[in-house]
């Protein structure tokens, strides 16, 4: 009996450290030398950030606004800005935060261009198009 139940709590404290393992933040790093143009214009006030060895999800930060960018998935999804978080440069933000659903998009461009990787795309509802150029990481400074 005290063994069936050592088992058991044991059993219960793993999944509990298992499923706190999983939605804990990721550090997204600031992506050096990146170019974002917004209907084509450059824009003013803007970062964009990266999980290290990931190179199909990024978070844009539109001055007070966060949009995840996921180019494989050519999707992108309005984040809130209160569950990010900032630690020095870089950005905290749980994955288990993402929305359900995806902002209507259209128009999507996934391209290698040199030692970039482009994305553009149209956000419908605003009738904005965002082109966003990230250096590969063997090109970055």
């Amino acid at each position: 009996m005290i063994r069936t139940l050592a088992a058991a709590f044991t059993l219960l404290v793993l999944a509990v450290l298992m499923q706190a393992a999983a939605t804990a933040p990721l550090v997204w790093k600031p992506v050096a030398s990146a170019f974002l143009r917004v209907n084509d214009q450059g824009a003013k006030e803007w970062s964009v950030f990266q999980v290290e060895k990931k190179n199909d999800r990024f978070l844009l930060q539109l001055d007070d606004r966060f949009l995840l960018i996921d180019a494989q998935q050519k999707q992108v999804f309005d984040l809130s800005a209160a569950k990010i978080d900032r630690s020095g440069s870089d950005v905290l933000w749980d994955p288990a935060d993402k929305p359900a659903r995806p902002l209507a998009t259209s128009g999507w461009l996934v391209r290698n261009v040199g030692l970039a990787q482009r994305i553009k795309m149209r956000l419908d509802a605003e009738d904005r198009t965002l082109d966003l150029q990230i250096p590969h990481p063997y090109s970055r400074p």
